[in-house]
């Protein structure tokens, strides 16, 4: 009985972990992500990548923005639902595309593949601004 007893704990344990993981993930949904743009060729401009992930009813939009001095310059947008087996990642509908949230640095990993196939991983810190 003792080895029952142990082996419900674990699964208990397990299940409460992966919870957590979400209720953190959660948390950094709606936000404003930020990096700068590679490749700046603006003389003393500034350059931006936002990333903004918002509630669209059961699923996540996911704008990509890019900025040069402050003006729009192209954006992107899917949709994406939030991943079941790992509860820390938004997966886009019908693409290759997919967000990591990495709770403990505020941060999330983009995830693309390339015109050639070739896996791309950006980093993007969150911003003080915050989705309304």
């Amino acid at each position: 009985m003792n080895k029952y007893t142990q082996k419900i704990k674990q699964w208990v344990a397990a299940a409460g972990l992966f919870l957590l993981r979400v209720g953190e993930s959660l948390q950094l949904i709606e936000r404003v992500y930020e990096k700068p743009w590679p490749g700046d060729t603006a003389k003393g401009g500034y350059t931006m990548i936002a990333l903004t992930i918002g509630d669209y009813g059961g699923y996540y939009r996911v704008l990509q923005q890019y900025f040069l001095k402050g003006a729009l310059q192209r954006e992107y947008s899917w949709l994406a639902r939030f991943d079941p087996k790992t509860g820390n990642r938004l997966r886009e509908i019908g693409g290759t595309r997919s967000i990591l949230f990495d709770t403990a640095n505020r941060s999330v990993y983009f995830e693309s593949v390339s015109a050639t196939g070739e896996a791309i991983v950006e980093v993007y810190k969150a911003s003080q601004i915050r989705q309304s």
